[in-house]
């Protein structure tokens, strides 16, 4: 079916939905006030299952799982997958980036294996679009990485990072955003083995690239990975 066109078919168009820098920074507060904000204006305009309306509910998605406000990021993002279900293409990288979302919002609540079906799917569909060098394709495996290295299988885990990771610095550079989650990747994979000198280099690296960005707003995250360390070291078998 073919998705509305009210707006010219752009994402942009409509109000605009807020670009991620605030999210990106750390400031999740302010950037899910935008995104709610913007998604009114949407409402209002093209009703509640346009795809403009999709793509703010999408980044308001994240600006929750930044928040540690996982099970109403879960709603969101299940909302989306809901309106791309009326319009998109099942291959539609809206689509892939909604199953992301979904994923990291199930991480944050402990549930991996369900996390991990959804990485796999946005994958499938990167893979399609982009191939294996682009940065959403990389972005869909450093999350499979994180999922692998909280459900006992550290060494597939750490093969999805370090390419994931690979991605990134040919692309977008080592210091990227994204490069941390890759680096969280790996310290829960070393720290299921228990190589406790690894897991510190590479939560020194992802602390290094958070604060780099974030700064002081970083904490929240590093500490969130402090805590997912704790409970892997308590549990090495993933059970």
């Amino acid at each position: 079916m073919t998705a509305p066109t009210s707006c010219g078919g752009r994402t942009s168009d409509c109000g605009g939905t807020p670009p991620p820098a605030l999210r990106g920074l750390g400031h999740f507060d302010e950037a899910l006030k935008a995104y709610t904000e913007a998604k009114r204006i949407r409402t209002l305009v093209l009703g509640t299952s346009s795809p403009p309306v999709a793509a703010t509910r999408n980044a308001e998605g994240h600006a929750l799982s930044g928040l540690g406000r996982y099970t109403d990021a879960e709603a969101a993002h299940r909302e989306v997958l809901d309106i791309h279900n009326l319009y998109a293409d099942p291959h539609d990288p809206r689509v892939a980036e909604a199953y992301d979302g979904l994923g990291e919002a199930l991480q944050g609540q402990g549930r991996h294996e369900e996390a991990l079906a959804c990485h796999r799917r946005a994958l499938e569909t990167y893979e399609v679009l982009y191939g294996e060098h682009h940065p959403r394709y990389a972005y869909s495996m450093s999350w499979i990485g994180i999922a692998l290295a909280q459900t006992a299988d550290a060494v597939e885990a750490m093969q999805a990072c370090r390419k994931a990771l690979d991605v990134y610095v040919a692309s977008v550079g080592p210091s990227h955003l994204w490069a941390a989650t890759c680096h969280e990747g790996l310290a829960l994979s070393y720290a299921r083995q228990g190589d406790t000198r690894r897991v510190e280099q590479h939560q020194a690296e992802a602390a290094v690239i958070l604060q780099g960005v974030q700064g002081v707003r970083a904490t929240g995250q590093i500490e969130r990975l402090s805590q997912a360390l704790a409970r892997v070291r308590s549990d090495p078998s993933g059970h």
